[in-house]
């Protein structure tokens, strides 16, 4: 278990790169458009998730370091953000995937908009090809983050002793 949950942490880390990126990317737009707020909290928490979860594996996992209890919070919260866009992605992937009128439908979509804004059209097929192989990685990559998050929870029960204790702040 411990095994499959390290070579998933190493899987699903140039993915949070790239979300990262887009975060940050999207943060700039969301402040224009305030309803793109929700997607660009749920990208940042999946980055969060997997750069806490590497810390875990790395620091304590390997090397059997002490961990701060925040580190725990931290992991806990954004895989209870993440589960849900990993559900979503996966449902929307085998969505399309199971109904090819749907990819028929996005692509025509996309080639009447570049028409209008006047940008060249790509050849029949490309956007195609192209949306579907996305699809189809967007698929692993959501099976791979929702069994990360499963075994996640069940890693820091058994880890759960590398977490120092929080300190609380009462005074005598």
């Amino acid at each position: 278990m411990t095994s499959l949950y390290k070579i998933l942490t190493y899987i699903l880390l140039p993915f949070a790169a790239i979300f990262g990126l887009l975060t940050v990317v999207t943060f700039f737009i969301a402040i224009a458009n305030p309803a793109m707020f929700l997607g660009v909290f749920m990208l940042a928490a999946v980055t969060i998730y997997v750069f806490c979860c590497l810390r875990f594996v790395r620091q304590g996992i390997n090397l059997n370091r002490p961990l701060t209890s925040k580190l725990k919070d931290w992991i806990k919260v954004n895989a209870y953000v993440a589960s849900p866009f990993a559900i979503l992605n996966l449902l929307q992937s085998v969505t399309i995937i199971g109904k090819p009128s749907l990819l028929q439908e996005i692509v025509k979509q996309m080639t009447e908009m570049q028409q209008k804004a006047g940008f060249p059209t790509q050849p029949a097929g490309t956007y195609d090809a192209m949306l579907m192989g996305l699809l189809y990685v967007m698929l692993l990559f959501s099976i791979a983050l929702f069994l990360h998050i499963i075994l996640t929870f069940a890693l820091l029960k058994k880890y759960n002793d590398l977490f120092e204790p929080t300190k609380s702040s009462t005074t005598d």
